[in-house]
This record gives structure tokens, sequence and C-alpha cells, in this order.
């Protein structure tokens, strides 16, 4: 991982990252680095994140660390300058010019220096359709999701996979904090029941969320579904196992692992049914051989352990 990320404050690769800090601020300080692009901005809002949570390497003083807070704020400015030019002309190429690890934080800063308001609804629509822009990574920030209500809402009934998104936020209890994710205004019970249908009748619906779906409760400040759908996911979800489990017949999967020194992405994950076909950068991996993005690849690209 060439760019500084910070994932908690209890990351193991903290005290490396506060060191790598050390040298760009020192750069910045002395004009001999610049922001020349969308990850040069969103590596300066992640190492100001270590400063935000008091996170400092031992041997700094004090005045260490207030020289160093006192760059991070000279160059925020720019930062801001940067995200705020973001707009209908460049969000495309941008967004995918910024490196996988650093999508999320780019929706933040997209919401944190209110440069949706360069962003006609039209493009955000044409993103999310043409599958350009992840849905999960825009629902985790309040404000886009209240200012593209209406479309947000227009792609989850289209989209199948939604439910997973609702059932996640609703049903499934979780054994550490999650991020929070928010529902546009204009979804309503219904809105969300519809979706539901559409993956009990998909092609493929994961057995687990069927049965998440047969064993809801509703409730009418989350998700209310009535009696029929409840029995439907039941039916789907009996059909299914008397297929995946009866002794005389079996399911076939296909799982399919590529590494490609062509790859265009780092990671690229597609779901065709019952086969899946991951691919990765072994370009990338060779690239980025130091100890703490060895062990991060564990978690953000190969998602063996959570963080």
């Amino acid at each position: 991982m060439e760019k500084i990320k910070f994932f908690s404050p209890d990351d193991l690769s903290c005290g490396m990252n506060l060191q790598k800090s050390e040298v760009i601020l020192n750069e910045y300080y002395q004009g001999t680095r610049k922001i020349e692009n969308i990850n040069d901005a969103i590596e300066i809002y992640n190492i100001k994140k270590f400063f935000d949570n008091k996170l400092y390497l031992t041997k700094w003083t004090p005045t260490d660390i207030e020289n160093f807070e006192k760059i991070i704020a000279n160059i925020f400015g720019t930062v801001a300058r940067y995200v705020r030019s973001v707009d209908d002309k460049n969000l495309e190429n941008t967004y995918q010019e910024t490196v996988f690890y650093y999508k999320s934080d780019f929706w933040r800063l997209i919401d944190k220096f209110k440069t949706y308001q360069n962003i006609s609804v039209d493009i955000i629509e044409k993103l999310l359709f043409s599958s350009k822009v992840r849905l999960n990574e825009i629902l985790k920030s309040k404000n886009l999701t209240e200012y593209y209500g209406i479309e947000l809402k227009k792609y989850m009934l289209s989209e199948k996979s939604t439910a997973e998104i609702l059932l996640d936020k609703y049903e499934i209890k979780h054994f550490r904090e999650k991020e929070e994710i928010y529902l546009p205004k204009e979804l309503s019970n219904h809105d969300k029941e519809i979706i539901l249908l559409n993956y009990i009748d998909s092609d493929v619906p994961n057995l687990n969320y069927l049965r998440l779906i047969k064993n809801i409760q509703s409730n009418k400040d989350k998700i209310e579904v009535s009696p029929r759908t409840l029995l439907k996911a039941k039916r789907k979800a009996e059909e299914q196992e008397e297929r995946f489990f009866e002794k005389s017949s079996g399911m076939e999967m296909e799982t399919t692992v590529i590494f490609s020194k062509h790859a265009e992405k780092e990671v690229f994950l597609d779901n065709e049914g019952v086969k899946t076909t991951a691919t990765y950068s072994s370009k990338w991996i060779e690239d980025n051989l130091d100890q703490a993005t060895l062990l991060n690849n564990f978690i953000y690209m190969f998602e063996f352990v959570d963080r």
C-alpha cells in the first residue's frame, strides 16, 4: 500500500504509517511535494485522521506535534479546493483514478466539502446503473443519501442485491461496530418489501438471506413485510434446501482465481449465479511488499480476516 491509510486507532500498521506521515509532511513543508491528484488529497485526509485520534510517534515532542498539525491545517486548504473542483465533467475519471482502498474516503470528502452540489443527479444515476460506483459507498454518507434520495431509490428498486443491504442493516446482528448505512427517506416500507420480493424471485438468492427474510419481525420504523412475503421466502428457502441437500442430487459451483499482471484494478470480483471469479493484480502485489500492506491484503483484497 503506497499511500497512507487510516483504518482504526488499533490497526497494526499505525506506527509504520506515522513514520511515513512524518516524511511526507516534511516534504510538503519543504515544498518538494504537492497535491497532484485525488489520491494525494485523500492521503492528507488519512494522515489528518491519525492526528485527530491523538496518535503520535513516541519520539515526537509536543512542539513536533504542534508543527505537524500546522502543516496539515495548511495543506488541508488545498485538499478542500481540490475536492471542490470535482463536478459533472471530471467525476467519473476522478473516481476511477482513486485507488480501491480510498473509494469510501472519496465519497466522505465529497460529503464533507458539499461537492455533491456540483454533481447532477443524472451523473450519479448514470454511474450507479453502469456499475461504476458502489451503492453502499454512497449510503455511508447521510448527506449524499438525502441529496440523491430519488435516484438512489430508483436504483435500489431495480437492483435485486439491494435486499442484502437492507437485511444487513436491519436483521443481521453484528459482533463489532459497523459503519452506519443510511437509506433514502423516499424509500417507503412498501418499496423495501418490493426489494425483498425481487430478491426472493431472483435466479439464485442466497439461502442465508432467504432464512433472514422468512423470520423478519415486522417493524414499521425499520422494515415491514406481509405474511404473504414471509411465506414466499419460506417456500423459496425450503426449495433451495431441498435442492442443495438432497442426497441424490448435488449443486455444481465454480470458483476461479486469477492473478494477472495486466489487471486494470487491484481486485475485481465477478459473481454470476453460482460462478465466482476473482481477479487480482499480481503486479500491484509485487510492487507493494512492505509488511503492513501484505497483512492488509488479507483484509481488503482476499477478505480472509476483518480488521
